[in-house]
């Protein structure tokens, strides 16, 4: 593997079995999920958002925070479906009961903490 393909940050899933990591494996920098025997194949997560980086479980192992462009999405952990526009900012982290998540945005010309409820669809099953 070439340091442009490889496969960095690995984040263990709540539960242990799937690990989320960046990787620029199809050339595009993103976000994937493979199980952790190394069983399957790895799904992407952030398909349709660049440079996805910065990733969070959430706390039921459903879906997976990161941020493309300075914007904090949420998609699927299994990599179907549509991706949840969440915020504009940094370095998301899910609360641990799954309702809210905690990030860094740009407001008033410095770096601050923000915490918001996530939407019922986001919400974990806890």
């Amino acid at each position: 593997t070439s340091v442009a393909e490889a496969d960095t940050l690995p984040k263990w899933s709540p539960d242990g079995s799937r690990l989320a990591f960046k990787s620029s494996r199809d050339g595009d920098p993103g976000i994937w999920v493979k199980n952790a025997d190394g069983t399957g194949n790895a799904a992407k997560i952030n398909v349709g958002h660049p440079g996805a980086s910065m990733h969070d479980w959430s706390p039921d192992g459903n879906w997976i925070a990161y941020i493309s462009d300075d914007v904090i999405y949420a998609g699927n952990s299994n990599g179907t479906g549509e991706t949840v526009k969440i915020a504009e900012g940094l370095e998301p982290r899910w609360s641990p009961d799954g309702t809210r998540l905690a990030y860094v945005a740009w407001v008033d010309g410095q770096y601050k903490i923000q915490v918001i409820d996530l939407p019922e669809e986001l919400r974990g099953n806890l």
